[in-house]
């Protein structure tokens, strides 16, 4: 029997807006900090940024295919 998540324990990430646009997004890639945009149905996107070591540690425990809560620190 597989056993299924629920909404509640779904994994949460931190991320913060971020400004920095373009070919500067490599200066923040070299600090371990990876570039992330979120897109919505009839939203604007927003640029984000979200820690490496955070996102490997999520990706490695929660897996490829797993929906997150972004927590959208301002």
């Amino acid at each position: 029997m597989r056993s299924r998540r629920t909404m509640s324990t779904r994994p949460e990430l931190a991320a913060q807006r971020r400004e920095i646009q373009g070919k500067a997004v490599r200066h923040l890639r070299s600090q371990g900090i990876l570039p992330a945009v979120v897109y919505g149905n009839g939203q604007p996107s927003e640029s984000l940024q979200i820690e490496g070591k955070d996102f490997a540690n999520l990706r490695r425990h929660a897996g490829r295919n797993a929906l997150v809560d972004l927590a959208t620190i301002h």
